[in-house]
């Protein structure tokens, strides 16, 4: 049985009531002047597992983890030592491991002279009431609803997230605030008087808006609670802005229905009519009181009543149905209608019948007509201007605008390509559509009857993509000779020539045939353009040009390189000697007599030749071959020099 006197634990005049602190329901330690445990009542062995035996001799430290503030024990004994009580919220730790909340209040016992010799120790378990209070604390931070606290001042004590996103304030502003600060300026005397009610009446229920930080208005819902701890009260507000817009959307959707100009229609499921609205009464002719309670198979033709018994099966499962329908009027006529029949649902979610909503096509149906025919022949337009756009062929995409025409109009017009230009009319004392294709041919369209205005504009927009694209073709070929070709000869140029070199030296490599290439240099053209001038000097050249593509071989490549220089590359050659004779052919070519201006000019022409192999480099080669004419050059003109790339070393 545990000691209940601590007298002897003491000083002679310290005296514990322990029996009354062992019938304690909160845990009791008793310390010695040391700080070491002397005596624990039986709720701290219920509360930490730590019997009599055990706990005695030990240091209260044990009931602490190691997450304790290491500075607290110093500031506690501190405390003690004055003579002052110690109070603190704890998180302490069982024999087992396992933890507690606990509220500890420590009183020193002092003697005569005020030397602490006993402290007393009592441990209050708030771990449920925390955890109670942990709880309540995530109901009101997670609420949907706001809840706030008021004064009776109307000052906000406390605010939940939720009224934050209601009013766009953070929690620290709103504690900064009244609840009068949070409705419009406008409205603030009646609020101030329902509130004034209020705390006389511990009623509240009322619809208000919050005006927001950002200055927009909320629709809430607000009741209160009176008194929920001293001089404080509870505040719920429900937002019910959204719920407000969609009760004020459905009377505007009501009002709609009964403004719109197509006819709406409901039904349940045995198809009995429970809603007319007055477009109905204009499309059909009965008033919304006849045909009330009535069948909606009032409206339909009997041959297609059975299709409308179909289609409502399909509706009735959820599906939404739009088709023509034929209609019948009260007079006894018929009309078309395009029909939307859809599902209603309950508040279930169920299907409790169907909603029709018809427009009269009568008058719509022709101008359909021709916005498809107008889309057909824009869709053919813009097809056709990709394909041009596409191709570099302007034939096939004259071919495709033939194609085109027939597809939109069929045998209202023939298109064709001709070289007489047949003459062709679009429509009576219309024009015909002509569009120049290359030298000579034409596209002609040409109606074969009454043709629309639309018709023709389509007519000649596919001819203006044709005559786009031919032009095109043509100034892309234009672009090329002038990339590609000399301007004053129409030869290639130097670019085009070392492209040609690089093919044929490509394909030497794969072959192992050899290859020549031959450098001409005009004797004595300066004086040429001296004496006569520059334009007599382009007419020479030109006709230098003539005779040079007259003299070499369909394979081979001549080239100006500016000046009075010229190129020839020749693919395939057998060696030197067919070398020198297609040189000496050029050259004999080239010598003779020429007239320009008005006046004899003579013409001749040193010639340098090289030969090429899978080896060979093409910027080395040109330069031998100019080497190669410069010999025949200093050696009299009018000559042709072989340069042996084998036996000779290359000139500088």
């Amino acid at each position: 049985m545990q000691r209940t006197d601590l007298g002897a634990a003491g000083p002679p005049d310290v005296h514990l009531p322990a029996a009354g602190l062992e019938c304690l329901s909160v845990a009791v330690l008793v310390t010695a002047g040391d700080g070491s445990i002397i005596w624990v009542n039986p709720a701290f062995t219920t509360l930490t597992g730590y019997r009599f035996e055990e706990a005695v001799g030990l240091a209260p430290s044990i009931l602490l983890g190691s997450e304790a503030d290491p500075n607290r024990s110093d500031r506690l004994w501190a405390t003690m030592a004055d003579g002052d009580v110690w109070r603190d919220e704890i998180i302490a730790r069982c024999k087992d491991g396992s933890r507690y909340t606990a509220i500890q209040t420590i009183t020193p016992v002092l003697n005569d002279r005020g030397v602490l010799t006993h402290t007393v120790a009592v441990h209050e378990d708030v771990t449920e009431l925390r955890f109670s209070q942990a709880r309540l604390q995530a109901l009101f931070d997670h609420a949907l609803d706001g809840f706030l606290l008021f004064d009776d001042d109307g000052r906000v004590v406390e605010a939940n997230p939720a009224v934050s996103e209601l009013s766009g304030y953070t929690t620290q502003e709103l504690a900064t605030l009244t609840v009068i600060d949070l409705v419009p300026a406008n409205d603030r005397p009646r609020v101030t008087d329902v509130l004034a009610r209020f705390l006389d009446t511990g009623q509240l229920r009322e619809n208000l808006q919050v005006a927001g930080r950002d200055g927009g208005l909320r629709d809430v819902e607000v009741q209160a609670v009176a008194r929920v701890a001293e001089g404080l009260h509870l505040l719920v507000a429900r937002d019910v802005t959204d719920q407000q817009r969609a009760e004020t959307q459905l009377r505007f959707q009501a009002q709609l229905l009964e403004a719109v100009g197509d006819a709406v229609i409901a039904a349940d499921l045995d198809g009995v009519i429970n809603y007319w609205n007055p477009a109905a009464e204009r499309q059909y002719g009965w008033d919304a009181a006849k045909v009330m309670g009535g069948n909606i198979d009032v409206i339909f033709t009997p041959s297609d009543r059975g299709r409308f018994a179909r289609v409502l099966d399909r509706v009735q499962n959820g599906e939404v149905w739009s088709s023509e329908f034929e209609e019948r009027h009260r007079d006894g006529t018929h009309h078309k209608a395009l029909v939307t029949l859809a599902p209603y649902l309950d508040a279930a979610g169920q299907v409790a019948g169907v909603i029709s909503v018809a427009t009269d096509i009568t008058e719509l149906r022709e101008a359909q007509e021709q916005l498809a025919h107008k889309a057909r022949q824009q869709s053919a337009i813009a097809e056709l201007g990709t394909w041009a756009v596409n191709t570099e062929d302007p034939w096939s995409v004259a071919a495709l605008a033939r194609d085109k025409a027939a597809e939109v109009l069929g045998d209202q017009v023939e298109v064709r390509v001709s070289c007489d230009v047949p003459s062709g009319t679009i429509a009576p004392g219309g024009d015909e559509v002509r569009v120049k294709l290359g030298d000579a041919e034409t596209l002609v369209i040409a109606g074969s009857g009454q043709v629309s205005t639309q018709d023709h504009q389509f007519l000649r927009a596919l001819a203006h993509v044709v005559s786009a694209a031919a032009q095109r073709h043509q100034a892309t070929a234009q672009l090329e000779q002038l990339a590609t070709h000399d301007q004053l000869t129409g030869l290639a140029n130097r670019a085009l020539f070392l492209e040609r070199l690089d093919q044929v030296q490509a394909v030497s490599r794969r072959s192992g045939e050899r290859f020549g290439l031959l450098f001409l240099d005009l004797d004595r053209f300066k004086s040429i353009n001296d004496s006569l001038g520059h334009r007599a000097g382009d007419e020479v050249l030109r006709s230098v040009a003539d005779r040079l593509r007259q003299a070499v071989r369909p394979s081979d490549t001549v080239a100006r390189l500016g000046g009075d220089e010229f190129a020839v590359l020749c693919p395939t050659v057998t060696g030197r000697a067919e070398a020198q004779r297609i040189a000496e052919r050029i050259r004999t070519v080239l010598d003779g007599g020429l007239t320009v201006l008005g006046e004899p000019v003579t013409v001749a022409a040193s010639i340098g030749i090289v030969l090429g192999d899978q080896a060979s480099d093409g910027p080395e080669l040109l330069h031998d071959a100019d080497v190669a004419m410069y010999r025949a050059k200093t050696a009299g003109q009018n000559r042709v020099e072989v340069l042996d790339r084998g036996t000779e070393a290359r000139l500088p």
